[in-house]
């Protein structure tokens, strides 16, 4: 695991690194170039979007990006198979 967490990694937490690696999360100029090209509309949302709105810098395991479930597969064709999508329905 890469750089430090907000909670204490359970055996099932640690399961997911086995499948999938080390968790590296991009920062948010990292997504904007990550995104560049991409047909559709996009956005930050989650403790990146609350740090920007309210100015209170705060610690980030992860940067949260949402489309429109009608560009799904245009958001799969522009990572190609770089990034494993995970959605929260």
């Amino acid at each position: 695991m890469t750089g430090p967490l907000a909670w204490e990694p359970t055996p099932e937490d640690l399961a997911f690194y086995d499948v999938y690696g080390d968790w590296d999360p991009l920062t948010p100029v990292e997504l904007r170039d990550l995104m560049a090209g991409f047909p559709a509309d996009w956005w930050v949302v989650g403790g990146h979007a609350v740090e920007a709105f309210t100015g209170v810098r705060r610690f980030h395991e992860d940067i949260d990006l949402v489309v429109f479930t009608r560009d799904v597969p245009a958001l799969r064709a522009h990572l190609g198979v770089t990034f494993h999508l995970w959605n929260n329905w």
